[in-house]
């Protein structure tokens, strides 16, 4: 069987039907509210470094030269869209292969356990850890549309979880700094430990709700179309523009 293009691994003719998350009486489930804040929580574990990156690279205020320190800003704030860009076909191989759903809650956990120890770690470290916490962001957007998608009971439907999806991925972006901004003031040691709290609390919260397995639609026979090259590029490219408003010049 085909969804959306794509051939799903082994037989999916007879899957039972599976409608979580799926919207019921006028109203989406808890569940897709707790994917909006997965995804504001991936676009805010982007931002909320950004204005701490000059104190996190030369915490000794000298120890490198002008260009070594501007050089080490500037890669650190490019390693994690660039991490994002490289691991994303390699998610959605694997999504292909296994149970999106673990790869999505998982990536949220690990997300959070590389955003806590920001600012107890050195410069080597540091690298490592936007790493890591590029390729969790690139797991956990796409997965989240792919679970919309999942969840819509038509093109109307799909199209309005989309729209949020991409609204709380910006919410996140504008999130990002101002929680961290908090957190500096009560831990300025590791200025980034809420946010990392509040990324396993959803994390936590998305392991307790339902999120379907399957396309319901697709398996009842009423393939949704395949989304147009222009939807396709702006899903692409859209989460990803606003932040390179943030690379240093």
């Amino acid at each position: 069987m085909v969804i959306r293009g794509w051939p799903l691994e082994g037989s999916t003719a007879n899957a039972p039907r599976d409608k979580a998350g799926s919207q019921a009486n006028g109203r989406w489930p808890a569940s897709f509210f707790v994917l909006l804040l997965a995804a504001a929580a991936a676009s805010a574990g982007q931002t909320a470094i950004l204005a701490f990156l000059p104190a996190l690279v030369d915490p000794a205020r000298g120890a490198l030269s002008s260009s070594a320190h501007d050089f080490h800003v500037a890669s650190l704030t490019a390693v994690h869209p660039l991490a994002a860009l490289l691991a994303a076909p390699l998610w959605g191989w694997i999504a292909d292969r296994v149970d999106y759903r673990a790869m999505l809650r998982a990536a949220l956990v690990i997300l959070a356990l590389v955003t806590a120890p920001i600012g107890l770690v050195g410069l080597p470290e540091l690298y490592a850890l936007r790493l890591v916490a590029g390729m969790a962001s690139a797991a956990i957007i796409p997965l989240g549309l792919l679970c919309a998608s999942f969840a819509a009971s038509g093109r109307a439907d799909q199209a309005r979880r989309f729209t949020w999806l991409t609204a709380f991925v910006f919410l996140g972006d504008l999130a990002g700094p101002l929680v961290a901004e908090v957190s500096a003031a009560i831990l300025p040691r590791a200025p980034l430990m809420i946010l990392a709290l509040g990324i396993g609390a959803v994390g936590a919260a998305l392991c307790a709700v339902r999120l379907p397995r399957w396309c319901a639609p697709c398996i009842d026979g009423g393939d949704l179309p395949a989304p147009t090259l222009g939807a396709t590029l702006i899903l692409l490219f859209g989460p990803v523009g606003p932040k390179l408003r943030f690379w240093p010049c």
